[in-house]
């Protein structure tokens, strides 16, 4: 659980946070190297949009919105869960 500056809230790293990453960060170097600012990120990152979860999508259907945030070229998306209202770090990509 790491605390955010931008939206003043923890962000909790569970299971969803290491499948989604190790998912979708294995894919490129520049993503996989931005795990290791895992806290970094997610103490600095700053919220650009939100939009809502995919409920048919098994990866989003235990969230009620993605956040989408940044820091530097990182994109951070962080879900807020459906049940106890909880931002969780759902997954960190580079975009090329």
């Amino acid at each position: 659980m790491v605390w955010n500056k931008g939206l003043n809230e923890y962000i909790h790293i569970k299971f969803p946070s290491i499948n989604e990453t190790y998912e979708k960060a294995s894919r490129s170097y520049e993503s996989t190297l931005a795990v290791f600012q895992l806290t970094e990120i997610l103490e600095n990152a700053t919220l650009l949009s939100t939009k809502p979860a995919k409920r048919n999508t098994r990866n989003q259907r235990q969230f009620e919105v993605l956040l989408m945030m940044q820091y530097n070229n990182i994109k951070l998306t962080v879900g807020r869960q459906r049940s106890n209202q909880e931002l969780v770090q759902y997954c960190i990509t580079v975009p090329k």
